[in-house]
């Protein structure tokens, strides 16, 4: 038998508190609220992303998938892969074991009446595969846009 501990929801989050920046807040999860519906922001959020460089890559619709697969939910969930490629570029060739956190993805639910808008900030992720001079930036940048397109795309 081993003697390694399952790695838990509460370790992760542990985990990435303790790797959270200076310059960012104490939570690695960024989530901020919308009055708008997961319809509204499906349709805007290509449109937003790439005004600012970005591309949607997929959105995975976890209500239809689930559904289908004989497991139902009760509420919208909505996984949007995000990529701006020379941003990618940048991780890819100076750490190439980061293409397994690519490409970033904002997950969208329904809560309520109100619909939420997360991400796990980048910089919190950089930090599970080792810290590489030159990528903070890079995490920071990326993390600072994305979350601009969340606050462009809920209001």
């Amino acid at each position: 038998m081993n003697n390694l501990m399952p790695i838990t929801g509460l370790s992760v989050a542990l985990l990435f508190s303790a790797m959270a920046t200076a310059d960012e807040s104490a939570t690695p999860l960024l989530n901020m609220k919308s009055n708008r519906s997961l319809a509204e922001i499906r349709q805007d959020m290509p449109k937003i992303a790439k005004k600012h460089g970005y591309g949607v890559v997929a959105v995975h619709d976890m209500k239809a998938i689930l559904a289908k697969k004989g497991h139902p939910i009760d509420r919208g969930v909505l996984i949007f892969e995000i990529c701006n490629p020379a941003k990618a570029k940048q991780v890819v060739e100076k750490k190439v074991e980061m293409a397994t956190l690519l490409p970033c993805r904002i997950a969208v639910w329904q809560e309520g009446k109100q619909t939420v808008l997360a991400m796990v900030r980048p910089a919190a992720l950089l930090g599970l595969l080792g810290k590489e001079p030159g990528l903070d930036d890079v995490a920071r940048e990326v993390g600072r846009d994305l979350t601009t397109i969340m606050n462009e795309v809920a209001r």
